[in-house]
């Protein structure tokens, strides 16, 4: 009776197995592969990497650092300070102006955030996010962007990585 059961296990632990271990390892690779691919063709140089960050390139007396946040597509990051980031996703897409039911505070971008380093600070997030906006005081949202520097660092999302990448760094 109870093994009709087991399959069902076996099926869930490996979805499990899949989801928390297997796929994030696939996801740094595409992002490592392609970062990799850019900073060569500009002709940074791969340095030692430090703890708190995934990457880090330098090119004569420029250095990049950057650091992966993966979360997921329908989603919104709001910057509450310089490290704490808040994760609100999921419900309907298709509705604007949408309540997120799932929120979480970021805790792996913080020791990155604050540190204090001798070069750019850049947060690549996996694959994107609906909206990235930040307090400005304590009933105030603005938007960010590109263009836009919050606190020390910048932020960019894979999807749109080439065509940003560029401005982070001579910006």
């Amino acid at each position: 009776m109870y093994y009709a059961l087991i399959p069902i296990g076996v099926i869930v632990l490996v979805i499990l197995v899949y989801v928390f271990f297997i796929r994030p390892h696939q996801i740094k690779r595409i992002v490592n592969e392609k970062v990799d691919s850019y900073f060569t063709k500009k002709g940074f140089g791969e340095e030692k990497t430090i703890s708190i960050c995934d990457r880090v390139y330098k090119k004569d007396d420029q250095k990049i650092y950057l650091k992966y946040v993966l979360i997921p597509s329908n989603s919104q990051i709001t910057i509450n300070c310089k490290e704490i980031w808040r994760l609100s996703w999921g419900g309907n897409p298709e509705k604007k102006g949408r309540a997120y039911p799932n929120n979480r505070y970021l805790k792996e971008v913080e020791s990155f955030a604050k540190a204090s380093i001798d070069g750019k600070k850049i947060f690549i997030i996996y694959y994107t996010t609906e909206h990235i906006l930040r307090y400005i005081n304590e009933c105030e949202l603005e938007t960010i962007d590109i263009s836009k520097k919050t606190y020390d660092y910048k932020i960019i999302c894979f999807n749109r990585f080439d065509e940003e990448m560029d401005y982070c760094i001579n910006n």
